[in-house]
């Protein structure tokens, strides 16, 4: 999650660094003993043919060896990936051995992508038993699983369209504008899929901007002449339980502000690659962080 930046202590200027609060070590004594995903939730393309590894780890202070049992779920899930025709499982077993010297296992899979628009696959990984009867996952069993969600990446687009060009999936960068040289935020990297908007020919929807969601769309216009794709404003990103709603707000480098009344306007490079203005997702006590986006083509 993006560290929240207070209104009254933050200073609307490009190149001062935000602080971010550190989190204290947590040493786990033997009685606090637990094995748990490093993780909760992991999305992958499943056009991706790399190895997945999802790391499980043994909170100790003093290790005994251990083995742990896994297996795939598909409980609550709408439309469950299936072993065997969308994924497969690289480790020789579904359980994993510690040693008494080891701390870290992982279980290892890889997808199987196709040719066929369907929805996105989901699949929980859950741990089930160890040999110690240890606890699995930290409090009230939190990553004692992780949900896997494979993007479905094949898109039928209608080549007559006026903006066909810019319909597929792309990856997401976000540069970090508070930090010195603007750094790539550690968020990076996440799945944005460019979708038709259905009630108008001139607009685009952006899903899962900022990694918010593969459900949220952000509406854009498109004016090709000119290249730039511009994001509506006033536009919701997601809502947070503490403060609120959280729009996608233009930052105005001439007065070193905010402009929620502005479009955030985008540049569509030859290559398909779209890069954004300066932006910020904004709620009413602060901002979570100031960032320039590129959407690099797939």
């Amino acid at each position: 999650m993006k560290n929240i930046y207070w209104l009254f202590v933050m200073l609307l200027t490009l190149g001062f660094g935000a602080c971010t609060a550190e989190v204290d070590e947590i040493l786990f004594q033997d009685k606090n003993a637990c094995i748990s995903f490093i993780e909760e939730e992991f999305e992958i393309d499943e056009d991706v043919e790399l190895d997945q590894t999802f790391e499980v780890i043994y909170h100790t202070a003093s290790p005994k060896a251990v083995t742990v049992d896994f297996d795939f779920v598909s409980d609550g899930l709408a439309n469950p990936a299936i072993e065997g025709v969308d994924f497969e499982l690289l480790n020789s077993s579904k359980t994993l051995t510690f040693g008494s010297t080891s701390y870290k296992n992982a279980i290892r899979i890889k997808v199987i992508g196709n040719d066929t628009v369907d929805a996105n696959r989901q699949i929980k990984i859950k741990l089930k038993s160890s040999s110690l009867d240890l606890p699995l996952g930290l409090a009230d069993g939190l990553k004692s699983e992780i949900l896997i969600t494979i993007l479905n990446n094949d898109i039928e687009v209608d080549d007559s369209h006026p903006l066909a060009q810019l319909f597929g999936f792309y990856t997401e960068d976000d540069y970090d504008m508070t930090a010195e040289g603007n750094p790539l935020d550690p968020n990076s990297g996440n799945s944005v899929t460019i979708l038709p908007d259905p009630e108008d020919e001139t607009q685009v929807l952006i899903m899962n901007l900022w990694g918010i969601g593969e459900d949220v769309a952000m509406t854009a216009s498109v004016d090709l002449d000119e290249m730039t794709l511009s994001i509506l404003p006033g536009q919701v990103l997601f809502v947070h339980p503490d403060y609120g709603a959280a729009k996608a707000v233009r930052y105005d480098q001439v007065s070193q502000g905010w402009d929620p009344s502005g479009a955030i306007v985008c540049q569509i490079g030859e290559d398909g690659n779209i890069s954004t203005e300066i932006w910020g997702a904004l709620v009413d006590a602060g901002y979570f962080g100031i960032y320039t986006t590129v959407f690099r083509k797939k």
